[in-house]
């Protein structure tokens, strides 16, 4: 059923998508979060982009990751999302930013501490802010 609606558009495919992403069984999870992030890669860079502010954490890695994997210039987007609370989100920012960034990596690494993501967000700028924006 899951599958099914991943490939239809309409206002319920994205909450619905979200809410299978955060099910406690790590099946429907995992082939759900896959959906998701498949889902949005169908969709427009504004719809992404708007996806990446979502307040459940399911639709904001999954954002990052089709942002990524689509190529969508939404630097400026996903470096402060190296800092949000939850670490799938901070590691799929990550790396749609190395995919963007075509190899680059500033980190930060999963569970870094404060000062190791405030450096890695400070090296995302400065790459960024050298190529030109």
């Amino acid at each position: 059923m899951l599958t099914e609606l991943e490939k239809r558009q309409g206002d319920k495919v994205l909450p619905t998508l979200a809410a299978a992403a955060g099910n406690y069984d790590e099946d429907i999870k995992k082939h759900s979060r896959t959906l998701l992030v498949k889902y949005l890669g169908r969709q427009g860079s504004a719809f992404v982009k708007k996806s990446l502010e979502d307040e459940r954490t399911e639709v904001r890695a999954a954002a990052a990751k089709a942002a990524g994997s689509k190529g969508y210039k939404l630097v400026e987007q996903l470096i402060p999302m190296l800092n949000d609370n939850d670490q799938d989100v901070r590691q799929a920012a990550r790396q749609a930013l190395v995919q963007l960034s075509k190899g680059q990596d500033f980190g930060p690494e999963r569970n870094a501490d404060a000062t190791a993501v405030s450096a890695a967000i400070q090296q995302w700028q400065a790459w960024w802010n050298k190529k030109g924006k």
